[in-house]
């Protein structure tokens, strides 16, 4: 599909396929390096109708806000007094017991021990991911790095069919978040064999919001470290390897997360 981008700089108009999106190419115009983004859709209008009140209705509400500091008072004080069989019928049921005069919380339902089948889907998962996080700590190929890549991605899409459980939703969420910074070490990785610049200057282009979600998810670095992009102010100029380092780093950190809770 057709669509269109203006250029950052000089504002044409620039067509170009959907699956281009978000690369960077030549502006025909100006010649710098613009993005190409996708048109975002504007905020639908919230429909929702505003509830009007009747003078009625409002002096109802006027005294039941009046009303109800007193129902509680009285309430409150039929139950000092001991009277409490007529309100039976509203009471909620004690959450403490007392045994020889030492208070006791009631117990709670315990949770059901995870299933063997549940126990495996979790394993496969955090396996898949820890072949990819070994062969980033000895050095990968890109053709090495995007097999490992689809094949983790590809086993959580399918264990996670077995782990519908609420109680899955964080394992599952942390396997997402690793394979999304592993994913944005692709797509840099991408980017580095598509222009000649980076090639040349072994260096990668890191944006801010790349920043924040590294930030975000605890990876401790400066930004300021890396220069701007003379034509993109949102943009810095990061060493290859240091940009793969700290996508890296992202994703060890969700792994260490899995790793906690591999077995609750």
């Amino acid at each position: 599909m057709i669509i269109k981008s203006s250029c950052q700089h000089c504002g044409i108009q620039i067509e170009f396929d959907a699956e281009s999106a978000n690369e960077f190419v030549s502006c025909p115009s100006c010649g710098k390096q613009t993005r190409l983004l996708l048109p975002t859709k504007p905020a639908a209008k919230s429909t929702t109708p505003k509830l009007k009140f009747s003078r009625r209705d409002k002096a109802i509400l006027v005294v039941a806000l009046v009303m109800a500091p007193i129902l509680a008072w009285k309430l409150y004080d039929l139950r000092v007094r001991g009277i409490t069989q007529s309100l039976a019928p509203f009471e909620l049921p004690n959450l403490t017991s007392t045994t020889k005069g030492q208070p006791r919380q009631a117990s709670l339902p315990k949770q059901q021990p995870l299933s063997a089948e549940e126990k495996t889907s979790r394993e496969n998962i955090l396996k898949a991911l820890l072949e990819v996080q070994s062969a980033t700590a000895v050095g990968v190929t890109r053709d090495r790095y995007g097999g490992l890549l689809i094949k983790a991605d590809s086993t959580l899409n399918f264990e996670k069919t077995k782990l519908s459980d609420d109680r899955h939703y964080q394992y599952s969420s942390h396997a997402r978040d690793a394979i999304r910074f592993y994913s944005k070490a692709n797509g840099a990785w991408d980017s580095y064999f598509k222009y000649d610049w980076m090639r040349e200057k072994h260096e990668a282009l890191m944006f801010e919001w790349d920043f924040k979600d590294l930030h975000d998810c605890g990876v401790s670095f400066n930004e300021k470290d890396y220069p701007l992009q003379s034509d993109a102010t949102n943009a810095r100029i990061v060493p290859f390897d240091e940009c793969l380092s700290l996508y890296w780093k992202g994703a060890d950190i969700f792994i260490e997360k899995m790793k906690a809770e591999l077995s609750l």
